[in-house]
């Protein structure tokens, strides 16, 4: 099993999305959805986000750049 594959099988994990930006190849991004906050802390929390952050941060040119949304369906 991946990393990815791992995440994915979270509790919570709605989609986990790992992409190069076309325009830019020094962009990579993770476009991700959990079903909660508190979801969304366990993840953050886990060994599998410790483990990428081992792996990426040391190859960034950069600091990371997160934005965040709380999105609420509304039926109807």
């Amino acid at each position: 099993m991946t990393e990815v594959d791992q995440i994915r099988a979270m509790t919570g994990c709605v989609t986990f999305i790992p992409f190069k930006d076309a325009s830019n190849p020094h962009i990579l991004g993770v476009f991700h959805e959990w079903d909660s906050a508190d979801d969304f802390a366990g993840y953050t929390a886990s060994r599998a986000f410790a483990r990428n952050g081992q792996k990426l941060r040391p190859i960034m040119l950069s600091a990371p750049v997160s934005r965040r949304f709380d999105a609420y369906k509304i039926d109807g």
